[in-house]
């Protein structure tokens, strides 16, 4: 009993999944991750175990398919052998499909990364993960200074096989920088074992819709969506906690929508939105001057704003907004316990944290009364806080997007002049060697001096 579509299938799939499998050699051939900056005998570990590894499991699932189908044609009992055969490649296909979409978006992404098509965002923000990740788990990873942030069509919804971090389009600014922390908080799952045994616990505690009392479901499509649903939560609570206000303006300005639902794969943006807001607040009491109350009332005011002009907007219910406050207190109380000291936004930590982004606020307004020197030890998420900081400031009119876009360019040559620092890199050639930066002032234009003249 032949099959002549099933065989071409086979022999389609297995094609693709052999460009997968060579994966590093395209790689090395290319020389677009060097040409990038990046160290291709530290990216071949985490490649090899990762998508070659997938690829060359799925070519073996295809074998065992083809030879289900060759005993198939060789015998008149062939039906058992050929539904197996049809088994084995439906199976593989899904697995093959969402790795080869991983390879391919990664593969883009570095090309336009390559071309600078996302204006060097995506190296700003391979340095802010590397930070990230040092100053939350440090070793307790493999590599922890590598990974690889790639402009993509959207966020990370499922499994990532290699440690990518996107940068959805178009959120190619310095402004969505502090988004591209939840997307590695949601890579974490995949690599920190304690934070998936952590996501695992709270899905057995989540429970069924209006029920308190019944577990989720160990098994199935609802088990599967409450995981998922919970795993965006805890990432957008992991990037609160380490990236502080930034991270609650960027995803309330820049990202979440009051009248997105919920899916299959995503929790409503009204549910991401009280966890973020609701992890601030958690920051906010752990600090007697209480530091950040006026920017949690003005995000809360912001969003109710926008939920009364949302047709779809979804509200939460008491027992949904129960539940979801005892996520944060559990996900508060396990990243502070994990964390290093560094891991949660400090208020007051030396020369880091939310005091230092308040003198980086002022400088950017009055850099001449307010001088400030920015070496390779400043923190980029303190300018992006910053950043933020002075952006609220700006007041509206018809200056205000000219004066935001100033203000973006000058958090980005600042942020760019940092990373430099920190990989020994000379001034740049386009930019004076005693020049400055002109950034918008309350009261006008000023200089922004940095350190050697950049």
């Amino acid at each position: 009993m032949k099959d002549d579509i099933l065989e071409a299938r086979l022999i389609f799939l297995d094609e693709q999944l052999e460009r997968a499998e060579n994966a590093l050699r395209w790689l090395e051939g290319s020389q677009i991750l060097q040409n990038l900056g990046y160290d291709m005998q530290k990216i071949a570990a985490p490649l090899e175990t990762t998508i070659v590894k997938e690829a060359r499991l799925q070519r073996k699932s295809i074998e065992r398919a083809q030879a289900e189908l060759n005993l198939a044609a060789a015998g008149s009992t062939g039906e058992p052998h050929l539904a197996a055969a049809w088994q084995m490649y439906n199976q593989s296909l899904e697995k093959s499909q969402e790795l080869l979409g991983q390879w391919l978006e990664l593969i883009g992404g570095i090309a336009l990364r390559d071309k600078q098509f996302d204006c060097n965002v995506c190296d700003l923000a391979d340095e802010l993960i590397r930070t990230c990740c040092d100053d939350t788990i440090g070793p307790t990873i493999k590599a922890p200074d590598l990974f690889v942030t790639v402009p993509a069509q959207q966020d990370a919804v499922s499994k990532t096989w290699f440690r990518m971090i996107r940068l959805r389009f178009p959120h190619w600014t310095v402004w969505h920088l502090p988004l591209t922390a939840s997307e590695f908080g949601y890579v974490l799952f995949d690599e920190w074992d304690d934070l998936s045994e952590f996501l695992d616990e709270q899905v057995k505690l989540w429970g069924r819709p209006g029920d308190k009392q019944k577990p989720a479901p160990k098994t199935g499509p609802r088990r599967r969506n409450i995981k998922s649903h919970l795993r965006k939560l805890i990432a957008d609570g992991f990037a609160a906690l380490t990236m502080g206000p930034a991270y609650a303006y960027s995803a309330f300005y820049l990202n979440f929508s009051a009248g997105r639902a919920e899916t299959e794969d995503l929790p409503s943006d009204a549910a991401r939105a009280f966890v973020v807001l609701r992890m601030i607040d958690l920051m906010n009491q752990h600090e007697s001057e209480k530091p950040y109350r006026e920017h949690i009332e003005r995000l809360d005011e912001k969003w109710k704003a926008s939920c009364k002009f949302a047709e779809d907007q979804e509200r939460q219910t008491e027992l949904e907004e129960g539940k979801l406050n005892s996520l944060c207190r559990a996900v508060w109380n396990f990243l502070n316990d994990q964390f290093r000291f560094t891991g949660r936004y400090p208020y007051l930590n030396g020369d880091q944290g939310w005091n230092t982004a308040q003198r980086i606020r002022r400088h950017l307004e009055n850099p001449q009364q307010y001088p400030m020197s920015f070496t390779s030890s400043t923190r980029l998420r303190d300018v992006l806080n910053a950043g933020w900081l002075r952006r609220i400031e700006i007041p509206a009119g018809a200056e205000h997007d000219f004066q935001v876009k100033q203000l973006a360019k000058a958090i980005m040559a600042l942020c760019r002049h940092i990373v430099d620092q920190r990989r020994g890199i000379p001034a740049r050639a386009e930019q004076p060697q005693q020049g400055s930066i002109q950034i918008p002032t309350l009261g006008g234009g000023a200089e922004v001096k940095t350190v050697g003249g950049r």
